[in-house]
């Protein structure tokens, strides 16, 4: 551990940054390094004599504890902001403080670290005042990554929010008013294919609806040909007033990176004491810096300043100076960040090179440096300044583009008065005056004045001035100065557009008047004329109310006033013969009025009234209470009933809180419920017990985007019924169960009648075929002995056997029928289909019949009767077609909350209805054998199969028209 305090120990006191701890609470300084001592001035014993507040000027010295400005980016790191210092000489300093909290020789403690941000203040300063005078914004848009930055200003201008809002160019362009919407489009367009630089002024439209004028200029950064990035700026020049466009803070949290650098006698190098900020600066951890240097040097090299500061390096080692340089960095993560370093070189006694260095990440600093002064550049916006504390008061600071835009070298050094050379003699006098009234009464002045530059060349520039003033005397004037002459020639095109903007008016439909503010008529269209019945020439150039004097009992005289006063547009309906709709708006010299006849509306108004009275007759006239409330729960309805079973009067209740009047039910089931379909916007109905009123009441609850309308049913009665209906349940329970034993014996008497059924039929078989067979012998044996009839009276015996077997098989199979075996199980329709298919292909082929469907259940039913109930249908389907038509067969099934209803239909004869009920009992035929075979049993058989699982059947059909079987299978 002692080595790591020692490098410690040498971190301390030979950083090049001044560093103090102090006591946390008693302010106390317990120790102070020697950077700190150098740049304040005092020696080591007068700073541990201090108090840190000391440092402070007396006037602002801080009272309390050090608060951080800002959010801790780093675990345990505090940024306690901008502070300014006083050196023992007394000059004025700006420290940058960062600090962590610490235990020192056993107190709570806090370790400063500062920065002297002075001079860099000043530039910051000096820069965001000029862009802050001439109100300009920037903008980017990166075509490579797809982005777009707005500044704040710039998001000011279009109405949105920095932190939520993310721009598209898409969206960006319909910020513009449709008539400068193709212009930018085109403009922007013309940037990214040929990289033109853009420059044009037009109407920008915000969220908030308001029309403002912008400039906006661009260049295009262009790479192999392809536009790759376009900046520019974004000036408001709608009141003519400037922008303020501050600078990004140069650094985010402490520091950056803390370290030791040794160069060997032997060219070895390495790094030691790395602090924690190394990972966020370099990339790479503590460890990994120390264990390899060259990781480090090997990403700085890529970005093209390794021997830029090997150079600074090593001119610090020969002179011995202090080591500072600047480079590009490109960071493991694959940025680009800007890197500035800070050292002081040790030479020890084995010829060891020690730099104790900080090194810290300037990225935002250069791009926003970067971004400003490519903004000023694009909108030629200078800066100049007047010091008039210095001996010689003539000195006049210009920045860079003042010079360009008089067009005089570097080499010219300005002063006060010869930069009034410059002014015309009309402008050098407005100039002058200004600049005296600043000075002496402290009065801001910004001019629009002509210069002539030191090329001869007239140009139109804008000069805005500010002072600063300590106890009333001036000590220095500042300002921007930003030229002008091309929004100068657009002003002669804009008296273009005026002169169209009043064929506009006069074309539009609405009636459209302007007043100064002494309500004297300026502009009356012709649209006004037709409405008011009052020519042009009988109104223009006089007072309003001197030609319409009965107006001014009107609300207009009042509302106009009002535009005047509080400079808000006003919107309201006035009926002066018609009754018109006026939009009333603060004009630059007065007010402007559009209005349109709206009577047909107003009708129109008078009609939904009535309905709504029509609607209050029916809510009175209901036998439910009925009340409304709005979405802050105040009563906006109470109807008669609701008087009545509540207790509480219309008149009481309507505009009062509803859990204020009715606080005892806050914790009730109401109230839950209300709440309920409020937040969900859907009906809620249930039913609840008033322990108040004691009665049932069966409650409806309907949401609106306005609140609740709540229906009250009186259900005491039903509720008394449904208590009478349990008991009388409880009778029928006993009822069933003597039913079940019932059941039970029915049950048993028809197993014994199935079992006597198949006894009968197969016992009544065999004679049946003993009779079959020795009339077949008697047919072979003495046929050729038989007259015509004798075989006749033979075909008809045996005929009569067969369908006498028949008929007992049938018998047989109506026994069996709807007796469940097994379970029941998921049974897929199509496959049951497909193999009817199989099984009658014969007789499909001989009829050319066609079966159609698709997306038939799968139903979790009992398999064999629903397979034998499917195939009954579908052969009754192709027994009874119409001869010479081929027969098409469709099968549906449609879906319910509880069952699936499944379709049989077909293209056949169809049924009479009177018979509907006939075709379902045993052995009821239709038709003689001769036209259609069969025992009329199939369809008893479907019909027992679908009772025996709990279904229905129907059918519906008329003759010549097919016939469709519907029965249901439950879920």
């Amino acid at each position: 551990m002692q080595p790591i305090q020692n490098d410690f120990s040498t971190l301390f006191y030979f950083n090049p940054l001044p560093i103090w701890v102090y006591a946390h609470q008693s302010w106390e300084i317990l120790e102070v390094n020697q950077a700190a001592i150098l740049l304040y001035g005092y020696s080591r014993e007068e700073l541990l004599n201090k108090d840190f507040p000391d440092l402070w000027p007396e006037e602002e010295r801080p009272t309390n504890l050090l608060q951080p400005v800002s959010p801790i980016e780093k675990e345990g790191i505090l940024h306690f902001g901008i502070a300014p210092h006083l050196k023992k000489s007394g000059e004025r300093m700006l420290m940058d403080l960062y600090g962590h909290r610490l235990s020192f020789e056993g107190k709570e403690a806090v370790m400063i670290t500062a920065i002297n941000v002075t001079g860099q203040k000043k530039t910051e300063t000096l820069l965001a005042e000029a862009i802050h005078l001439a109100k300009i914004g920037s903008w980017e848009i990166d075509l490579v990554n797809q982005s777009i930055y707005w500044s704040d200003l710039v998001h000011q201008l279009h109405g949105t929010n920095p932190s939520t809002y993310k721009p598209t160019m898409e969206e960006g362009i319909q910020f513009y008013r449709t008539d400068f919407r193709d212009m930018v489009s085109n403009y922007i367009q013309k940037a990214i294919n040929t990289g033109t630089t853009c420059d044009f002024e037009a109407i920008l439209i915000s969220t908030e609806k308001k029309e403002r004028w912008v400039r906006v200029i661009s260049k295009t950064e262009m790479r192999n040909g392809h536009a790759v990035r376009i900046m520019g700026s974004f000036q408001d020049i709608h009141e003519l007033k400037t922008t303020e466009h501050r600078l990004q803070s140069l650094m985010d949290d402490l520091p950056g990176a803390g370290f030791q650098y040794l160069i060997f006698p032997d060219g070895r190098y390495e790094l030691r004491s790395v602090s924690k900020g190394a990972e966020t600066i370099w990339g790479f951890s503590r460890a990994d810096c120390q264990r390899d240097a060259d990781l480090v040097w090997n990403q700085l090299k890529l970005g093209g300043d390794f021997d830029t500061v090997t150079k600074d390096i090593n001119q610090s080692i020969t002179s011995g100076s202090k080591w500072h340089s600047q480079w590009r960095y490109i960071h493991p993560n694959g940025q680009m960040r800007w890197q500035e370093g800070f050292g002081t070189p040790y030479f020890l006694a084995d010829g060891t090179i020690l730099f104790n260095s900080m090194v810290f990440d300037t990225t935002e600093e250069k791009k926003a440096v970067y971004l400003l002064e490519e903004t000023s550049t694009l909108a030629r916006i200078g800066s100049w300044e007047v010091n008039l504390r210095e001996a010689d008061q003539q000195t006049i600071y210009w920045s860079p583009m003042v010079y360009s835009i008089l067009e005089v070298d570097r080499s010219h050094i300005p002063s006060l008065t010869g930069g009034y050379s410059f002014y015309t003699p009309e402008s050098r006098q407005v100039i002058e005056a200004a600049i005296n009234r600043l000075i002496t009464e402290q009065v801001p002045f910004d001019e629009e004045l002509q210069v002539r530059t030191a090329k001869g060349n007239l140009r139109w520039v804008r000069c805005i001035g500010k002072g600063d003033f300590v106890q009333q005397e001036c000590i220095r004037i500042y300002g921007s100065y930003q030229d002008i002459q091309d929004r100068k020639q657009i002003e002669t095109e804009l008296n273009q557009v005026l002169e169209e903007k009043t064929k506009i008016l006069e074309s539009i439909g609405d009636a459209f008047i302007t007043m100064d503010r002494q309500f004297r008529v300026t502009y009356w269209n012709r649209a006004a004329e037709e409405l008011i019945q009052v020519k042009r020439d009988q109104v223009l150039n006089k007072i309003l109310w001197d030609v319409f004097p009965d107006a001014l009992e009107l609300s207009s005289y009042k509302y106009y006033h009002q535009v005047l006063e509080t400079g808000e547009a006003v919107r309201f309906e006035e009926q002066y013969g018609s009754w018109l709709e006026v939009l009333a708006y603060p004009a630059e010299n007065g007010l402007a009025v559009f209005f349109r006849d709206i009577t047909l509306r107003k009708e129109a108004d008078i009609r939904l009234q009535k309905a709504y009275e029509e609607r209050n007759t029916i809510l009175e006239s209901i036998g439910d209470a009925f009340f409304a409330v709005d979405n802050n729960w105040m009563v906006t309805y109470w109807n008669k009933r609701a008087e009545t079973v509540f207790g509480k009067k219309k008149e009481e209740i309507i505009g009062q809180h509803f859990w204020t009047e009715y606080a005892y039910a806050i914790n009730s089931t109401f109230y839950q419920k209300y709440h309920e379909a409020m937040a969900s916007q859907e009906m809620v109905s249930f039913e609840e017990y008033s322990w108040t009123l004691k009665t049932w009441f069966e409650v409806t609850v309907y949401p609106s985007e306005k609140g609740l309308s709540v229906y009250f049913k009186d259900i005491m009665l039903r509720k008394e019924a449904d208590a009478r209906l349990i008991n009388a349940k409880d009778e029928l329970d006993r009822t069933n169960e003597r039913l079940q034993l019932k059941v039970e014996e029915l049950q048993q008497a028809n197993e014994e009648l199935e079992q006597f059924a198949f006894i009968a039929s197969h016992d009544l078989q065999e004679p049946l075929r003993m009779i079959s067979s020795f009339l077949d012998q008697l047919k072979r044996k003495y046929g050729s002995e038989l007259d015509p009839k004798a075989h006749e009276y033979i075909h008809y015996a045996v005929d009569g056997a067969k369908r006498m077997k028949k008929i007992m098989m049938d018998l047989l199979d109506y026994s069996r029928a709807g007796r469940i075996s097994g379970g029941r199980e998921l049974v897929n329709l199509e496959e049951i289909i497909a193999e009817y298919q199989v099984l009658r292909q014969r007789i499909l082929e001989e009829k050319s019949a066609h079966l159609f469907y698709e997306n038939l259940p799968e139903c979790t039913c009992y398999r064999v009767p629903i397979t034998q109930t499917l195939h009954a249908l579908l052969d009754n389907a192709l027994k009874y077609s119409k001869p010479g038509l081929p027969p098409e067969v469709h099968l549906r099934a449609t879906e319910t909350a509880t069952e699936w209803i499944i379709e049989v239909s077909d293209n056949g004869i169809g049924i009479d209805p009177q018979f509907f009920d006939k075709i379902f009992v045993i052995f009821q035929r239709l038709h003689n054998r001769d036209e259609y075979e069969g025992t009329g049993i199939g369809l008893s058989i479907v019909k027992k199969h679908v009772e025996s699982w709990g279904g229905k059947i129907r059918v519906a059909s008329e003759p010549g028209k097919g016939t469709s079987f519907y029965f249901t299978v439950k879920k």
